[in-house]
Order: structure tokens, then C-alpha cells, then sequence
């Protein structure tokens, strides 16, 4: 179901216990919104020019390749949503939680033009409980354009939300050319459906697992090349990620393969697998339907 955007905070009726929202929303907000960037987010040029209760504005630049065409844009737009949906997340609960990401859904909505050098992320609280936050974002150009929607499900877990930076020494690419440049991505030579990133220390989070919009780019990723090979050129319309296990730095290799579901005169349906060392325990999986692009048969 395709998300929408609100521009309201979180109504009373839905606070959960006091245990796991946070005393004072509004000191809360006051706290993330000074949070450092993690390493991922600073290679990603990502920043949040503000922060309210339960609302994060983010802003992306995006790689040189995808604001040019387009390309790869799902794949690009990963840290960008999973930063700004987390980032509002925190404003609304207890610093004695954390969260994990669970599900993330990206519609895109023009997928096929050109977004230009920047991209925003309104990112809100919908609703959220004791174990569950539910949020949704609407992704535009700088000149107000929606080019996206977004919508997530976050998990409450043991742990804290601090402003912890991993103090990971990075060197960002300035301005950043492609997304395959970011991730260091390479295809396989025997396959047309296989894509492998090396592990990085700029991955991480604070708590020692990939940020959780690395599988958002690598799947974005693999799922365009594999379908390009496969079938020509195509926009990607609506991939859905649901995150099974957290993605680990002291595995060599991240690896996606993609499976083509359907392929038809203009649409085709996808299926892509992130994982590490075993593909029958994903890291996280992306269901797709892509737009053939004109005059591709």
C-alpha cells in the first residue's frame, strides 16, 4: 500500500508506555537533532537541516551518476530514508531503547527523470506502541518536487540510542559519481544476476551492525544492473525491503543476487536476496516491479 505523508507530531492517545517514549518529546527532539553523523551518512553527503518531535527534514547529494539520470535512484535514496525515518524515530523514545529497522518501502514516483544534485527526506512518526514504530517520508527535489514515498516499520530492542559515533576515519568521495563507486560494488564475472560489496568500517552503526541503509543500496543496486542485463533499461517503481538479520562487518562480503519473477512488455517483477556468507539466511530481501522504458520490447 502505497504510504503518505503527514506533517502532524504524534497524538497523545498513541504514546505508548512511558518506559519507551520519551519523558520530554520536545527536549528529546532538541537532543537528536545535534547527533553526529554516523560514517555512512557522511559518505552518503547526508545531513538534517532540522529536527522536531517526531519529524526529520534530511537532504542528500546525491552521486553524480544518479542525479544526472536518474540510475539507481532506489538504491541511491537508502541511507537517505533509513537515516531520516531512524533520526525521527529517536525523537520520540526513551534514549534507554534502540531500534532496529525491519521493514522499508520506497514508491517512487518518477523514476525515470533526472532528480537533480539534491534531494529531501520529510520524515514523520505515525504511530508507534511499546515494540513497534511506524513512520513515513515524502522525498522531493530541492525545488519541492516528490520524486518518492517511503514508509518503514522500526522495532523497539534492547539497547540505548546515544549519540555514539564510531569514530570510523573515512575518506567520503567528493561529490560522490555512482552509487557502484560508494559501495565499491562489483558484478560477477560467470552471472548477469550477482553483485558483491565489500564489508567497510564506514558501514557501521552504533552498535556494531551495518547502518541499516546499506541493504537499501546494495538491493537498489543489484536489482537495476541485473534487470538491465536482463531486459534493457528500466525504472524501478516500488521496492519493497523486508530486513531478516542484521548485516555484520566482520563478514568479507555483502552479495545480492536477483531473480527475475516476471517479465513482461513493460513491467517486470523482481525478487533480490542480500546476504553474506549463506544466501539461505538473507540479510534482508526486495521485492520490485520495474517500468521497462519505452520502445524496449
Amino acid at each position: 500500500m502505497t504510504s503518505s505523508t503527514t506533517s502532524s507530531a504524534i497524538s497523545p492517545a498513541a504514546q505508548p508506555p512511558r518506559t519507551v517514549a520519551a519523558p520530554d518529546p520536545i527536549a528529546r527532539a532538541a537532543e537528536v537533532s545535534v547527533f553526529p553523523t554516523l560514517p555512512t551518512e557522511r559518505r552518503f553527503h547526508i545531513t538534517a537541516p532540522a529536527t522536531a518531535e517526531g519529524r526529520v527534514h534530511a537532504r542528500q547529494l546525491l552521486p553524480l551518476e544518479t542525479a544526472r539520470t536518474g540510475t539507481h535512484l532506489a538504491g541511491s535514496l537508502g541511507p537517505l530514508v533509513d537515516f531520516a525515518l531512524g533520526r525521527a524515530t529517536q525523537t520520540v523514545l526513551s534514549p534507554t531503547v534502540a531500534i532496529r529497522t525491519a521493514t522499508l518501502r520506497l514508491d517512487l514516483l518518477s523514476a525515470a527523470t533526472a532528480p537533480g544534485a539534491t534531494v529531501d527526506a520529510h520524515a514523520s512518526i505515525v504511530d508507534f506502541d511499546d515494540h513497534t514504530v511506524y513512520g513515513e517520508a515524502l522525498i522531493t527535489t530541492s525545488d519541492g518536487r516528490p520524486i518518492a514515498r517511503a514508509s518503514t516499520r522500526m522495532l523497539i530492542v534492547a539497547g540505548e540510542i546515544a549519540p555514539t559515533d564510531p569514530g570510523t576515519a573515512i575518506t567520503p568521495v567528493h561529490p560522490p559519481t555512482s552509487l557502484t563507486d560508494l559501495l565499491a560494488a562489483r558484478t560477477q564475472p560467470a552471472t548477469t544476476d550477482s553483485l558483491t560489496a565489500p564489508t567497510a568500517a564506514w558501514m557501521a552503526n552504533p552498535w556494531g551492525i551495518a547502518h541499516g541503509g546499506i541493504p537499501v543500496a546494495v538491493a537498489g543496486l543489484a536489482l537495476e544492473q541485473a534487470t538491465r542485463l536482463a531486459a534493457g533499461p528500466a525504472a524501478v517503481l516500488d521496492p519493497t525491503i523486508t530486513y531478516h538479520r542484521p548485516l555484520t562487518l566482520d563478514a568479507p562480503d555483502i552479495r545480492a543476487t536477483t531473480r527475475i519473477d516476471r517479465l513482461g512488455a513493460r513491467t517486470i517483477a523482481t525478487t533480490t536476496t542480500v546476504y553474506q556468507q549463506d544466501p539461505d539466511r538473507p540479510a534482508a530481501t526486495a521485492t520490485a516491479a520495474l517500468l521497462r522504458h519505452a520502445g524496449r520490447k
